[in-house]
């Protein structure tokens, strides 16, 4: 979704179009039920697998002409963690299987994060206490506690942006996570015209995504 995103932003600033919809769906639960079969130990490479869930998620994005909108579109590969996972098809079961070195995923997903935000928003001319509401890959809840103290340490802030879990509900829906919670968050009226939202991905491989924007009217449309 938020490679999507990026892809439709530079479509609308081009005018090569007005309006763009970004698609993605998440069926990846075989994974999740064929690790179920082979877990044994807490050590398991596929244990990571048990947290997924299917999901789809839908966004239209439109040329804009007011203040709200986009104010950060930045991703960044760091591929010499590539092999901290690793999915394929599975041979023993229908469907694919996942393996992942989850504590050295985890562990370099957080020791990269805080400096990449800090590159991107001050390549925007931003700073973290700014936000307003920070929804993180939903992962786990260790790593997005863990995760949300790091960047409060790093940026020394005395504002603290919301940090937003849904995992309770949907689990690691992966490419779709964000814009459920962002979904979510519009339905029970929890964001407010103007304030800034930031969505922060990670992609094992390992893959960083950072967006920040602000809503306008759109906010009116939802839970209502």
């Amino acid at each position: 979704m938020i490679s999507g995103v990026l892809i439709a932003d530079n479509f609308i600033k081009q005018g090569i179009v007005r309006n763009c919809m970004v698609v993605s769906g998440e069926f990846i639960s075989t994974i999740a039920h064929n690790a179920s079969k082979t877990i044994s130990t807490f050590d398991t490479k596929e244990l990571a697998s048990l947290t997924v869930g299917d999901a789809g998620a839908a966004v239209i994005l439109s040329r804009n002409e007011s203040d709200a909108g986009f104010e950060v579109l930045e991703q960044n590969t760091y591929a010499r963690y590539q092999n901290l996972c690793y999915g394929a098809l599975s041979t023993s079961f229908p469907g694919a299987y996942m393996q992942t070195l989850m504590k050295k995923l985890h562990k370099a997903a957080l020791d990269e994060s805080a400096d990449f935000i800090e590159v991107c928003l001050k390549k925007h001319q931003l700073s973290f206490d700014k936000i307003d509401i920070l929804i993180p890959h939903q992962t786990s809840q260790k790593a997005i506690n863990i995760g949300a103290k790091r960047l409060l340490n790093h940026f020394k802030v005395k504002k603290v942006p919301k940090v937003v879990s849904n995992l309770e509900l949907y689990g690691n829906t992966a490419s779709t996570t964000h814009f459920i919670a962002l979904y979510h968050l519009l339905m029970a009226k929890k964001v407010q015209k103007g304030e800034r939202i930031m969505l922060l991905s990670h992609a094992s491989g390992l893959v960083m995504g950072l967006v920040v924007f602000r809503l306008n009217a759109i906010v009116d449309r939802y839970g209502n």
